[in-house]
C-alpha cells in the first residue's frame, strides 16, 4: 500500500487496535476505507500480514458496494481457512453468466464439486449454454454426483454449441453421442471442426468416411486447417513410413488452398508439406518419389533450399553417388535459412548449417536400419574438416 494517505495509515492504525482475539469490525466511522477498490486494497494488505480476520471485514465491506467475483472468492478462501460457515447462496443469487461459471470452475478447481454443481444449474437457468452444462456433468461426475447426459444434447441451438458437445463425449469415447452431435452440426453449417469430429470417429470405430467432405470447401483457410490437422496425425505416428499416409492428405488438401483466390499466401506451408512427405519416403524404400515430392517443394518455393537435404540423400540410395556428393559438396557449408528447416525432419534438434542436417539425415536412417554402402564414404567427407 504505497500510495495510503497520512489519514488512511492512522484509520488504519485505529482499525489495529480496536481487533479484539479473533474477531474484527471495520467502525462505521472510517471515512478512508469508503470505496470498493480502497476497501478490497486494505483486505489484501491484511492477508499478506496473515491477519485474515481484519482482511475479512475490510473485504465484506469492499463486497458490500456491489458484487465482483474476484472479492467473493477472497471472502469464500478466508472462511475456509477460519472455519466459519460460509453461506453458499451467495453465489447463487448472483445474475452475470458468465461470473456464475468463473465461480463454478473455481469451485471445481478447488475439488468443491457439490458447490461448483449448484452454480453451473444456475448458469443454466440464466442461459441454457452448452459451457455450463458440460462443466455440470463434468463436475457431477468428479463428485459422484447424480447427473442427467441427455442435459448436454438437449436445447441446442447453434452448430457451434453441437460441436462443442460433440468434441465432450468425443473426448469421454461416446462416439454414438458425438456422431449424433457432430452431425447435427454438419447438417445446419458444414465447417472444419464438425467434418474433423466426424473423421476422427470413423477411424476410432474402422469405420467408412467420405474423404471427399474435406475437399468440397471452397475457403482456403479451412482447406489449410484440414491440412494441418493431417500433418499433425502424421506427427503422432512413431515410424516415420506411417507417417506418410496422413501426410499425403495434408499434402492434397494444402494442394487445394493455393489453386483457390489468395492461395499464393499457403506456398511456404505446402513447400514445407512436400519436404516432411520427401523426408517420410525415404524410409518407405521410395527415393524416386522422394526426389519428385522435394522438386515440387522447390518449384513451388525456391527460397525453400532445406528440399535439397533430401534430395541429395533419395540420390545417395538409388545409387547415383557422384551426383549425390555434388549437392552435398554445393550445400555442405550452407547455413540453413532461418524457419526453413522443419524440425520433425531431424528429431529434436535443429540443425544450423546443412552440414549437420545431412548427417542427422543418416543417422535418422540407420536407426531405423536403412542403410546403404555410400553412406559411409558420404560421412567421411562430411566429417572431415
Amino acid at each position: 500500500m504505497k500510495n495510503i494517505t497520512l489519514t488512511a495509515l492512522f484509520c488504519l492504525f485505529t482499525v489495529a487496535l480496536s481487533a479484539q482475539k479473533s474477531t474484527f469490525k471495520v467502525p462505521d466511522s472510517c471515512v478512508v476505507a469508503n470505496t470498493r477498490g480502497q476497501c478490497w486494497q486494505c483486505g489484501n494488505y491484511y492477508i499478506e500480514r496473515k491477519k485474515l480476520p481484519e482482511a475479512l471485514a475490510f473485504l465484506e465491506k469492499a463486497y458490500s458496494f456491489d458484487y465482483k467475483r474476484d472479492i467473493l472468492k477472497s471472502i469464500f478462501n478466508l472462511h475456509q481457512q477460519l472455519e466459519i460457515p460460509f453461506d453458499a447462496d451467495r453465489y447463487l443469487l448472483q445474475n452475470n453468466y458468465d461470473d456464475l461459471l468463473y465461480d463454478a470452475i473455481g469451485m471445481g478447481m478447488d475439488g468443491l464439486f457439490e458447490l461448483a454443481v449448484a452454480i453451473c444449474k444456475r448458469a443454466i437457468k440464466i442461459k441454457p449454454d452448452i459451457k455450463a452444462k458440460i462443466l455440470l456433468v463434468d463436475y457431477s461426475q468428479q463428485g459422484n454426483l447424480p447427473f442427467d447426459l441427455s442435459l448436454i444434447t438437449t436445447d441446442l441451438t447453434s452448430p457451434k454449441d453441437m460441436t462443442m458437445a460433440g468434441n465432450y463425449f468425443l473426448r469421454q469415447s461416446q462416439y454414438y453421442l458425438a456422431s449424433t452431435m457432430y452431425k447435427r452440426s454438419y447438417e445446419i453449417s458444414p465447417a472444419a471442426d464438425n467434418i474433423i469430429g466426424l473423421y476422427i470417429i470413423s477411424r476410432r470405430e474402422k469405420a467408412p468416411f467420405d474423404m471427399n467432405l474435406f475437399l468440397k470447401s471452397q475457403n482456403g483457410l479451412e482447406l489449410r486447417e484440414y491440412a494441418q490437422f493431417f500433418s499433425r496425425q502424421s506427427d503422432s505416428q512413431k515410424l516415420k513410413k506411417d507417417k506418410i499416409p496422413n501426410q499425403r492428405q495434408a499434402v492434397l488438401m494444402l494442394e487445394s488452398a493455393v489453386i483457390l483466390p489468395g492461395g499464393e499466401k499457403h506456398k511456404p506451408l505446402l513447400a514445407r508439406f512436400y519436404s516432411d512427405l520427401s523426408f517420410y519416403l525415404l524410409f518407405d524404400h521410395k527415393p524416386k518419389e522422394a526426389i519428385e515430392i522435394a522438386t515440387k517443394a522447390l518449384d513451388i518455393a525456391p527460397e525453400f533450399d532445406f528440399a535439397y537435404t533430401n534430395i541429395a540423400l533419395a540420390l545417395l540410395l538409388e545409387g547415383k553417388y557422384e551426383e549425390a556428393e555434388k549437392l552435398y559438396l554445393k550445400w555442405m557449408n550452407q547455413t540453413i535459412t532461418k524457419g526453413m528447416v522443419p524440425i520433425k525432419s531431424v528429431g529434436s534438434i535443429t540443425p544450423s548449417t546443412f552440414r549437420e542436417a545431412f548427417l542427422l539425415d543418416l543417422k535418422e536412417l540407420e536407426k531405423d536400419g536403412i542403410t546403404h554402402p555410400d553412406f559411409s564414404k558420404i560421412r567421411a567427407l562430411l566429417e572431415a574438416k
